[in-house]
């Protein structure tokens, strides 16, 4: 496995908003999170670590975790007024992504990458089944990227820590089975798209008017930005087992669907057979 979208994060104002709106469009409840998860079937603390709470309650942030199929939406939601996602909503504008997470066997290699061309590790996690890094965001630009495999084994659908076990027994979202690319936004998105490669050591080309680079399952595009539009993350392609079910969870919630594309928690959710 060379590199592989596994999950992205997202950042969101209100959680009982996100959770109604995941459920009524997409058909996923969370299977993991560092909350009180009894409010969706699942054991009141489920398997997250006492440390991995208070990281997170630290930072003023809780999380939820949605599978689509065997990849993963995460959403962090402000638990107090000074909390870690405030300030980054309140510069894009409201609810966005934050974070693509590219699972790969060689970690390793990606942070000697990230060295030579002067990219700092922002976040380095070692733990006995989960390894990552997150390499930081002014220094790759468009989104905090980390590259990250599971221990001892690396199945590319197999276990995944930071996404507990109930994923495993759960239905997931029942019109979603992948999660298989996403589209940051820059002023300069062929510089961006030719940052990320070389950090990445994959080729960069061009379709459709933008930038592209691909993964073992899907892509990464770039495109120009709106005038006073901030870099950043602003899209996710899923793969669709249920297009009915999403065009009549959309119109229950509101949401209008504009060819194959609709807004889902601040994001452009690109619908993809």
């Amino acid at each position: 496995m060379n590199l592989r979208l596994r999950q992205v994060v997202l950042v969101a104002q209100h959680k009982a908003e996100t959770v109604e709106a995941m459920k009524t469009v997409l058909g996923a409840t969370p299977v993991h999170g560092s909350g009180d998860l009894s409010p969706y079937g699942l054991p009141a603390m489920g398997p997250m670590s006492e440390g991995g709470r208070k990281v997170l309650a630290d930072l003023g942030v809780e999380n939820l975790i949605f599978a689509m199929g065997a990849d993963f939406i995460e959403v962090m939601f402000p638990t107090r007024p000074d909390g870690s996602t405030i300030s980054f909503m309140a510069r894009r504008g409201g609810d966005t992504g934050y974070m693509l997470v590219l699972q790969t066997d060689d970690v390793e290699r990606y942070e000697v990458l990230a060295g030579q061309h002067g990219v700092r590790i922002a976040h380095k996690a070692e733990f006995p089944k989960y390894l990552d890094i997150h390499l930081h965001p002014r220094d790759c630009g468009g989104a905090l990227l980390s590259m990250a495999r599971e221990l001892p084994e690396n199945v590319p659908d197999g276990p995944w820590y930071p996404a507990g076990t109930a994923w495993k027994t759960s239905s997931g979202s029942s019109a979603v089975s992948a999660v298989v690319g996403a589209e940051m936004l820059s002023p300069d998105p062929q510089a961006l798209a030719e940052r990320w490669g070389r950090l990445l050591d994959l080729p960069v080309a061009q379709a459709d008017g933008k930038w592209i680079i691909r993964l073992d399952d899907g892509v990464l595009r770039f495109g120009a930005a709106a005038e006073g539009q901030k870099e950043g993350f602003y899209g996710i392609d899923l793969r669709v087992s249920d297009r009915a079910r999403i065009d009549d969870g959309a119109r229950k919630a509101g949401i209008a669907v504009d060819g194959d594309t609709l807004t889902l928690c601040g994001m452009s959710v690109r619908l993809v057979d």
